[in-house]
């Protein structure tokens, strides 16, 4: 069976914006910005049911001011349950990089912004990732 050919050769899209990388990384970093409204205005991203204010503000908090007094890392928290494991038992993320947002900023502001650039992160990896796999042989 064979197929007609095309009554026209097929071109380019009507409209390409010439940088669409550029275009979409602004686009998907304007959605975090109006996502993060309320951080502008003094509140705190995480709702009063979620998990990160029932139990991450207290462990970072907690985890921030050990270091500021003590100068070294919390391995174990004395003020639960008698003594338990605080780094094993991954109440705390010292480990991970915006932990290191505490000491500059407030606790909330630090939770706050790691929400955002959380937000841009994953934005600016699918624009990459979406450009990286194009496979119609043009350049990117």
């Amino acid at each position: 069976m064979s197929y007609p050919a095309p009554a026209a050769p097929v071109g380019p899209p009507p409209y390409e914006p010439s940088r669409p990388t550029l275009l979409a990384t602004a686009a998907f970093t304007l959605w975090p910005v109006l996502l993060s409204l309320p951080m502008f205005a003094g509140m705190w991203l995480a709702s009063q049911w979620s998990d990160q204010y029932t139990a991450g503000l207290p462990f970072h908090a907690w985890s921030a001011e050990w270091v500021k007094r003590t100068g070294h890392l919390p391995l174990w928290n004395p003020e639960i349950f008698g003594g338990m494991p605080f780094v094993a038992a991954g109440s705390g993320d010292v480990f991970y990089p915006t932990w290191l947002l505490r000491f500059v900023v407030p606790v909330t502001t630090a939770g706050n912004l790691s929400f955002f650039l959380h937000y841009i992160l994953a934005a600016c990896s699918r624009t990459c990732c979406c450009d990286a796999s194009r496979s119609d042989g043009r350049d990117r």
